[in-house]
């Protein structure tokens, strides 16, 4: 614990003066340092590790200093000597220091990692971070509220991706209004893991909530839909145990309350696909399908 604490703690610009002392140094050593120094302590690095890079970059000075290169001299293994000693430290370091850090970047259940609402995008195109995958997005003004919009013609199936890159156990959510015209309705959903990924799909026509892998659908829950109101979803992903995990849906009637319990599930037991969250929509009524609130979190344990 002590030499860990030691090592998080460390002073890169007091590592970086401790270069300089000492012995003086051949012009190829002078250039080499001046070249490295500033790659380990670049801002772009997280501090613990221009730390931790630094530090091993100053034992590796220390052991060049005379009186080890005296003792290196006199010793026919000093190549293999060095070799293990500069391998000491990297496992060192990783052993302590690396697997911790790694830990501690797995955001917490139900921490938040991305909304939009888009009230600060200007009104035309999407914002710079959402991807088109299909359809002529823009985000419009309706009853004082932005959202984003795709027009009911011509009618097919468009998407759009958003939210942290190449990951799957997410919780995602939306609100989602569609109308429908005489009996052809909108569909519409969120998704998981890109285009080939999880949806949680609005399927008017037969009254459910469905859950989609690719295009099969995994699990159904009723679900009454109702023309020219808000619809939230939520979709989630999450471990329950090695190899197995919970694909979770549930959809109400936005200014209502949210169901306690999940509404469609279904138990994945294949590696999990990668990519970004999404939302979807086919305008099958020719009339225009809005999205708001995009929001993506970590996933909860219920």
């Amino acid at each position: 614990m002590n030499r860990k604490k030691k090592l998080n703690h460390i002073d890169p610009i007091a590592a970086r003066t401790q270069l300089t002392k000492g012995e003086p140094r051949s012009r190829e050593s002078a250039n080499l340092n001046a070249k490295e120094i500033p790659f380990l302590i670049s801002s772009r690095w997280p501090s613990r590790f221009r730390a931790i890079a630094v530090a091993i970059f100053v034992r590796r000075e220390e052991f060049d200093r005379p009186q080890y290169r005296e003792g290196r001299e006199k010793t026919s293994n000093s190549k293999i000597n060095f070799v293990l000693f500069f391998a000491f430290s990297v496992l060192s370091v990783i052993s302590m220091v690396n697997l911790p850090v790694l830990r501690a970047e797995i955001p917490p259940a139900g921490a938040l990692l991305y909304t939009n609402d888009f009230e600060k995008a200007p009104e035309g195109n999407p914002p710079g971070d959402i991807v088109v995958l299909g359809g002529t997005f823009s985000v419009k003004v309706v009853d004082g509220n932005k959202v984003l919009e795709v027009p009911g013609d011509p009618i097919d199936g468009y998407g759009f991706l958003f939210g942290p890159e190449a990951q799957s156990i997410l919780n995602v959510s939306a609100r989602i209004f569609g109308t429908a015209t005489g009996k052809r309705t909108p569909e519409f959903g969120v998704g998981l893991a890109d285009t080939n990924g999880y949806k949680a799909w609005i399927m008017p026509s037969t009254n459910q909530l469905q859950i989609l892998k690719g295009e099969e659908v995994k699990a159904t829950a009723p679900f009454p839909w109702k023309s020219g109101t808000w619809t939230t979803l939520r979709l989630q992903v999450r471990k329950v145990a090695d190899g197995k995990y919970a694909v979770e849906a549930k959809a109400w009637e936005h200014g209502k309350e949210e169901p306690k319990d999940w509404m469609a599930t279904f138990t994945e037991t294949e590696e999990l696909p990668k990519g970004r969250p999404s939302a979807w929509g086919s305008p099958y009524a020719s009339t225009p399908i809005q999205f708001d609130d995009l929001s993506v979190s970590a996933p909860t344990d219920k």
